[in-house]
C-alpha cells in the first residue's frame, strides 16, 4: 500500500525554494480514495515524507515551510473527524521543529469555511492568521507564491506534478534503512493529549 500512496503523491514538498529560503510543501489531500485508505494511514505516509525532507535538508527547520492544501474534487470521506483535525493541528503547531508560515487552501469548495473551522478551534490565533483560502482562484496564490516553483499542473514552470511523485517515491524507497533506524528512537505517549 506505501508504495501505491507514494505514487499518488499526496504529499510533495517542493525542489525550489520560494525567496525567503523556505520550502512549499503541496499537500493534494483528495487523490486517494478515502473508502480504501484510511486518513490515518495517509497521515503516516505524509509524516514519513515530511521527516526525510527535513533530514535531507536541515534549512527547513530553520526557516519553516509554506503548505498548499490542494483540495480539488474533495468528497465527504477526506473530511477529518473533529478529532483527527486535532491532532494533525497539534502535530503540525506542537510537535514538529518547523514553523508553518502559511496553509494556502486551493481548488477549496464554497463550504470549506465550515470544515476549516473545526481546525481553526485548535489553532492557536497566530496559526489562524497564516490560513488562506483561495478557492479555484489561482491568481491570488500565484500572490503568495511564486509561479516559479510552483508544478505546471498548479499554473507554475517548475515542471510537472508527476516529476515530483517520482523524486519523493525514490527518496522514500531508498531511504528504509534510515527509517529503519530512526523507528528505534520512538517517544510514548503516556497521557493523552488535552490541549
Amino acid at each position: 500500500m506505501l508504495r501505491d500512496l507514494l505514487e499518488l503523491g499526496t504529499f510533495l514538498p517542493l525542489l525550489k525554494k520560494d525567496s525567503t529560503k523556505r520550502t512549499t510543501i503541496i499537500i493534494r489531500a483528495t487523490v486517494h480514495d478515502p473508502s480504501i485508505v484510511p486518513q490515518s494511514t495517509l497521515m503516516k505516509l505524509d509524516n514519513m515524507v515530511f521527516d526525510l525532507a527535513m533530514e535531507k535538508d536541515e534549512t527547513i527547520n530553520i526557516y519553516g515551510v509554506n503548505v498548499i492544501l490542494d483540495l480539488k474534487s474533495v468528497r465527504v470521506g477526506h473530511m477529518l473527524t473533529p478529532a483527527a483535525a486535532k491532532k494533525a493541528v497539534h502535530s503540525w503547531q506542537d510537535c514538529y521543529p518547523v514553523s508553518p508560515k502559511r496553509f494556502d487552501f486551493i481548488f477549496a469548495p464554497r463550504l470549506i469555511d465550515v470544515a476549516l473551522s473545526v481546525f481553526r478551534r485548535f489553532m492557536t490565533a497566530k496559526m489562524r492568521a497564516r490560513v488562506h483560502v483561495h478557492g479555484i482562484n489561482l491568481k491570488s496564490l500565484h500572490e503568495q507564491v511564486d509561479p516559479s516553483i510552483l508544478p505546471t499542473e498548479y499554473g507554475g514552470t517548475a515542471g510537472p506534478v508527476q516529476d515530483l511523485i517520482d523524486y519523493w517515491k525514490q527518496e522514500v524507497l531508498n531511504a528504509k534503512d534510515w527509517y529503519l533506524e530512526e523507528d528505534k528512537f520512538c517517544s510514548v505517549l503516556e497521557k493523552p493529549i488535552t490541549k
